[in-house]
């Protein structure tokens, strides 16, 4: 089981639990916050760094991140986009193809692995019964819970109340119906997350053929986390707690 974390307060809040996951996922900008400093020991052999989903600048600096996070000992690196894994490319890690890489056919697969993705993150639109027709040389995580990004925005709309500064990076978007669409500010740019979060606790044995389950933990309050990732510890079925949605799943696009 890996989960994903973006904030250090997440990560923190769930310490005790961190026993119970294989791999656990950080934005690399999240790696270098001081208050992971005493604990760096103990995850590092489970960690994989993130680059952002976009890079409008900067690229040569998350590379030059990533090498020097994999000298010091980091296993792996997650790109999200195709120019990612060309900057990864050598950096002394085990590169990953993230969810945004959409691996959607076992083909896809074997181009991102050709590229040098050795694990990659499935994309949301796979329907479970797919899984089955992936190649057994990939390393393949399926999303299992978390909110899915429905846009990226490089126009926030939370900067009508007053700018970045005054911001306090929560809040969201209002449809018709009166749903909140969650948006998660990522510096410089946001994610619109859908209003409702994916939740296949109790459906588990549909990414049976999967090599691991993701839990993407993004606009959740840290206590919020811990119980979900005891609740996918605790065995192959799990209820889930509120509203929730099956993404594509188990429906056609």
């Amino acid at each position: 089981m890996a989960a994903r974390f973006e904030a250090v307060e997440q990560l923190l809040a769930a310490r005790e639990v961190w026993p119970l996951l294989d791999e656990i996922l950080l934005p690399l900008r999240v790696l270098e916050d001081r208050r992971l400093a005493p604990f760096l020991d103990e995850l590092l052999p489970k960690l994989t760094g993130c680059l952002p989903r976009l890079l409008f600048t900067g690229e040569g600096e998350e590379a030059q991140r990533a090498r020097r996070w994999a000298a010091r000992g980091l296993p792996r690196v997650e790109g999200d986009n195709l120019a990612h894994l060309e900057l990864l490319r050598g950096c002394g890690a085990e590169v990953t193809a993230g969810p945004g890489l959409s691996c959607f056919s076992g083909p896809a697969a074997l181009a991102l692995q050709g590229m040098g993705a050795v694990r990659a993150t499935l994309s949301p639109e796979v329907q479970a019964a797919e899984i089955a027709q992936f190649p057994q040389t990939v390393f393949l995580r399926a999303l299992g819970y978390g909110r899915l990004p429905v846009m990226n925005l490089r126009a926030c709309p939370l900067q009508n109340r007053g700018g970045c500064a005054a911001c306090r990076r929560t809040g969201g978007v209002v449809d018709r119906t009166g749903r909140l669409f969650p948006l998660l500010c990522q510096g410089g740019w946001s994610q619109l997350l859908n209003c409702l979060p994916l939740d296949m606790g109790d459906r588990r044995d549909a990414l049976a053929l999967a090599d691991s389950e993701l839990l993407w933990f993004t606009v959740e309050a840290p206590g919020e986390i811990a119980p979900t990732i005891r609740r996918y510890a605790a065995g192959q079925r799990s209820t889930p707690q509120g509203r929730y949605t099956r993404g594509l799943y188990f429906r056609a696009v």
